[in-house]
């Protein structure tokens, strides 16, 4: 029963209680109101002329209402929120209470009848805030939204109950009067519910001194120059005009239509009719209405009906006249009452319930003040305006009630336009505040799609560390950008970076050493560098230099060549670019990069694969420009082509830029290895490319298919316990699904404004109700109606479950038990899973006795992919032996040699401990160390796919080759380290040593030698480097984990509710 009651009215986890209170309090409320409504009402229209006494009545009841909102707003936040609500209900009761006893004590009831029909608006508006209030600060502006119709239902269903009572109440007893009795009942159960909520859920929410803290008071003066709160005030007023002419005009057509004794009774039916229609309509058309036309045509929907009936009256009363004699007086009344009737039934039904959705863009800790000064002391405001325009109208002897009516005309006109207004106003106020957002938000920073922004963001850094890591990086990977960097920092006001700065420039003889004309003196070298050098050396000599066994006179040949543009010089070129030293080669790529000559892509490209010299000839190539992009073309299309070839000429394509290099990048948007096509995005998106025609509706596809593996893999992580064994895997999906998410937005941004898309990410990741809540509605200003259904129920604030529920249409998927979700992980496209999932489902299968060894574990065995196959053979190993052995003999020698002696060494129950590591718990083993913390398994996966493993005894040791750098990760015992004229150091299991790892210049290792047993990770630095380009989200995050300043982590928000 408690679940049918949670799904009827859209309950979650936690939420009961507090709902079911509100709905008795909305349910007294609506009773109180409706009872105290009729008997005022009707005692009123007994005993007073409505013409005349009317407006008097409405100046004061709007002028009473005005005092009452205005003290309520000065003493919210001066005390706490229980305390000011339960004063304001006391006060009520007490009036109340004189209602109901004051005839037995006051001689003139008259006056006590006037004073009853006086203070419905009071009592309206401030139970009003009190309810509301009460519900704001119980839930967040998401769950608001959510729940705003179901606990209005309350009320709404308290009035229905009421107005059908009445009448039958009438009945019984002698009088309206006897109503009042009900108004006090409910008036003080109302009360003792909310002392209730005070003591436990309101308090508990937040205290009153955070509440000081965080609610703030908007002035007057602020108030006024604020735009949008002037836009919301004046749709208040505005609408308050019309339906206090509307109310008059019907309480004066009601006294001329109904004898006295009916009029009690006409008005609960004609309540109770209003409940109806209002609950119809609220329930079958409001949300539809919002949701399909937008919260603009809500709003103008309840105007323009009345515009419609009230022309209507206004027609008739003139052509046959508004007396009560009149031929068709009738109509003219239902023409009345049929305005009354919408507006108050809309104006609950639909546009107080858009009314609040535009109060979401206001910061939520101004929004309670804005909605009381608004809601209360505005709306009395307008009350009493409109009293005080009645009884001018009045004074002036030719009008009538009728003109009342005519004047409501060009009310509801005013209505129209300022609704449009203030729709206009709600999107740019949206804007603001997610900006506003933004800007008190440093966690949340714009993602980095291409290695020189990553760099570059790295550079501006505050931390000195990270300042450096970015240019030791960009040294190795940006040489181009490196040298144009150092020139700009040569003035900076850092001692260790201008250190570092002054001695590269040294090493390139770019600049004398002294410091005060430094920065000078290198702007001067980077205009002369190209005609600096050996500019005598005649064609023959340097064709001798550069035929040379001497190391030293090819490498003079290889830079003198930067300015000789002869054929056989360009010939001589294409040799050192061979040459089989190192430094002769780096000379001759800086030297390719200057003269730009075709005759050298051929061999730049071929160098694009190679680690060691692959950032040179990427940056010669990147500085050919436009020119060279057909012969990257022809070569990215060659057959055979290795895929690291192609992922560096896709990068140099979007770095070149331009219409044609554009061009040729969407026309490989549909390659097959989605690596490839995410680097093609990230080049189109760091042009600032955007899709149109057709280019358009590809990216909606690749959207599509997107948001469809987004949701898969929801469902898969919600389907795997939250249990030990399953750990790793629901990492490995969070991370995948927080790549799905960044890739959903990568695409958004080449198909809409990026600001705006950055805007709702960063709302979005903030993972707060209300910044959620912002984007969605920021996205209804941009996001084609089509994408809009697949898009909004992904990035909504709601549960697993509510996501498959709505997208089922779209993506339909059924729900799987965790064994066959990791069956379905293992067999799933290659461009639907990333490998580092996958390898982490063969992984949790050796921890599961019920996992069977299936075909789709043992396919894996013969995966190309070592990760793969070591680990889908090392489950089955572990399971059952005589399976293992009868499918690796299907292997080749050298893979079944190396499986065996692999697998021999690891123990499961060791996990890490046990010294022998597979390669995936090498991708474990580096994501447990602070210097790849937070950076996710698939980029740690292919890091490790370049690392080699040193095995050493205590006491023994190893040697490494001159001039070898590589990275040390000690995985396992404790290592000293022999430096090249140095000290020994000594590093400990999980330490790193290597070049971009230590904060001074690295220092050559001659020998590792092992103090106990040990096993050491060693990665070269070219494959290094080259994992990173490729990676810049690798690169990103090596470079936030630097130690400095404590900073917020990037975690994604989309952590998953069950």
């Amino acid at each position: 029963m408690k679940s049918f009651f949670a799904k009827l009215l859209s309950l979650q986890e936690g939420e009961g209680s507090r709902v079911t209170s509100l709905l008795t309090m909305g349910f007294l409320m609506g009773m109180f109101l409706a009872t105290i409504t009729v008997a005022s009402s009707a005692l009123f229209l007994a005993n007073f002329d409505e013409e005349t006494t009317l407006p008097k009545a409405f100046l004061l009841s709007g002028i009473i209402g005005l005092l009452a909102t205005i003290s309520y707003n000065l003493l919210q936040n001066r005390i706490p929120f229980s305390l000011l609500g339960g004063l304001s209900i006391v006060i009520i009761l007490g009036l109340t209470a004189l209602l109901e006893f004051g005839p037995a004590f006051i001689t003139d009831t008259k006056d006590l009848y006037f004073a009853g029909f006086t203070l419905i608006v009071p009592f309206t508006y401030i139970l009003n805030l009190v309810f509301w209030g009460s519900f704001g600060r119980l839930f967040n502006t998401r769950e608001s939204k959510r729940l705003l119709s179901t606990v209005d239902a309350g009320a709404m269903f308290a009035s229905f109950v009421a107005y059908f009572s009445i009448p039958q109440i009438l009945k019984a007893v002698e009088n309206e009067s006897a109503l009042f009795t009900l108004s006090l009942i409910s008036i003080s159960l109302f009360f003792l519910l909310f002392l209730y909520l005070s003591s436990g859920r309101i308090h508990k929410t937040r205290n009153f001194r955070d509440e000081r803290q965080y609610y703030k008071k908007v002035s007057p003066l602020q108030f006024i120059r604020n735009r949008y709160m002037l836009y919301l005030s004046a749709f208040v007023v505005v609408s308050m005009l019309v339906v206090t002419f509307v109310d008059y005009s019907f309480l004066n057509v009601t006294t001329i239509m109904l004898p006295e004794k009916d009029i009690a009774r006409f008005i609960s039916y004609f309540g109770m009719t209003v409940v109806v229609f209002n609950f119809l309509f609220q329930s079958f058309a409001t949300h539809n209405i919002v949701k399909h036309y937008g919260m603009r045509v809500a709003m103008l929907i309840n105007p323009i009906l009345i515009g419609l009936f009230t022309i209507a009256a206004v027609v008739v009363g003139y052509i046959s006249g508004h007396a009560a004699g009149s031929e068709l007086f009738v109509v003219f009344f239902i023409s009345i009452a049929m305005s009354k009737l919408f507006i108050s039934s809309l104006r609950d039904a639909l546009d107080q319930q858009t009314f609040r959705l535009y109060l979401l863009p206001l910061e939520h800790n101004i929004r309670i003040d804005v909605q009381t000064k608004v809601e209360g002391i505005v709306m009395a405001l307008a009350t009493v305006l409109a009293g005080a325009l009645i009884i001018l109208l009045n004074k002036v002897r030719v009008f009538d009630f009728f003109s009342v009516t005519v004047a409501t005309i060009p009310l509801v006109g005013a209505w129209c336009y300022i609704s449009n207004t203030l729709n206009k106003g709600y999107r740019i106020t949206l804007q603001n505040t997610l900006a506003f957002a933004r800007t008190t938000t440093d966690q949340h920073r714009e993602r980095s799609y291409n290695v020189p922004d990553v760099l570059q963001k790295g550079i501006a850094s505050n931390v000195d560390g990270r300042v450096m890591y970015a240019l030791r990086l960009m040294e190795q990977v940006e040489p181009a950008l490196f040298e144009n960097t150092v020139v700009t920092l040569a003035a900076t006001g850092s001692p260790r970076v201008r250190k570092y700065v002054e001695e590269r420039i040294r090493v390139d003889r770019l600049v004398e050493s002294r410091r005060d004309e430094i920065h000078g003196l290198a702007t001067r070298a980077a205009d002369q560098v190209e005609d600096s050098d050996h500019i005598g050396i005649t064609l023959d000599r340097l064709i001798e230099l550069g035929n040379s066994r001497n190391r030293n006179d090819r490498l003079i040949a290889a830079r003198t060549l930067s300015t000789t543009y002869g054929n056989k010089a360009v010939f001589l070129l294409l040799e050192l670019l061979r040459d089989p030293d190192p430094t002769v080669k780096y000379a001759a790529l800086r030297t390719a990069r200057k003269i730009r000559r075709p005759e050298t892509w051929p061999v730049l490209i071929e160098l694009l694969r190679h680690p060691a010299f692959s950032h040179h000839a990427a940056a010669a190539l990147q500085q050919a420009g436009e020119s060279v992009l057909p012969t990257l073309e022809a070569a990215f299309n060659k057959n055979a082509q290795s895929d690291i070839t192609m992922l560096r000429i896709v990068q140099i394509m979007g770095r070149i830029g331009g219409e044609y290099a554009l061009k040729l990048l969407l026309r490989k948007a549909e390659h097959p290895d989605k690596r490839i096509v995410r680097q093609i995005l990230h080049a189109l998106r760091y042009r600032n490319y955007r899709a149109k025609g057709r280019e358009a509706l590809e990216i909606n596809n690749m959207l599509d298919a997107e948001i469809g593996k987004t949701i898969w893999n929801l469902a898969a992580l919600h389907e795997l316990p939250d249990e030990r064994p399953y750990q790793h895997l629901r990492a490995a999906l969070q991370e995948e699904i927080n790549a799905n998410y960044n890739q959903i937005t990568l695409l958004l941004s080449l198909r809409y404004d990026p600001q705006s898309v950055r805007m709702v990410k960063e709302n979005i990741d903030s993972g707060d109700p209300d910044s959620i809540a912002f984007a969605l509605e920021l996205m209804e200003t941009f996001i084609d109606p089509g994408l809009k259904a697949r898009l909004f129920p992904l990035f909504d604030d709601t549960s697993v479950p509510e996501k498959l529920q709505n997208l089922q249409l779209f993506y339909p998927r059924e729900s799987y038990t965790p064994i066959q979700t990791i069956n379905y992980i293992l067999n799933r496209d290659y461009n639907e899973i990333n490998r580092w999932t996958r390898a982490c489902a063969i992984h949790v299968a050796a921890f599961l006795p019920e996992f069977r060894i299936s075909r789709g574990l043992i396919a894996h065995v013969f995966n190309p992919d070592k990760l793969l196959q070591e680990t889908a053979a090392w489950v089955i190993w572990r399971k059952n032996r005589t399976i293992y052995d009868a499918v690796v003999d299907r292997l080749r020698d050298v893979e079944r040699k190396y499986l065996h002696s692999t697998l021999e060494e690891n123990q499961l129950g060791d996990g890490l401990n046990d010294g022998a590591f597979l390669e995936i718990e090498r991708v474990l083993f580096l994501k447990s160390l602070p210097g790849f913390k937070d950076i996710d398994g698939i980029q740690l996966a292919e890091l490790a796919g370049y690392m080699s493993t040193i095995e050493l005894d205590a006491g023994s040791g190893h040697d490494l080759a001159e001039g070898d750098c590589p990275v040390l990760i000690v995985a396992h015992g404790a290592v000293r380290l022999d430096l090249v004229d140095s000290t020994p150091a000594f590093l400990q299991k999980g330490d790193v040593y290597g070049d971009v790892f230590q904060e001074d210049p690295v220092i050559p290792v001659r020998r590792v030698e092992a103090t106990e047993r040990a096993i050491i990770f060693r990665i070269n630095s070219a494959d290094f480097y080259l994992v990173m380009v490729n990676n810049p989200e690798l690169m990103e995050g090596m470079i936030r984990n630097i130690p400095g300043e404590v900073e917020t982590e990037n975690i994604h928000p989309n952590e998953i509710r069950h």
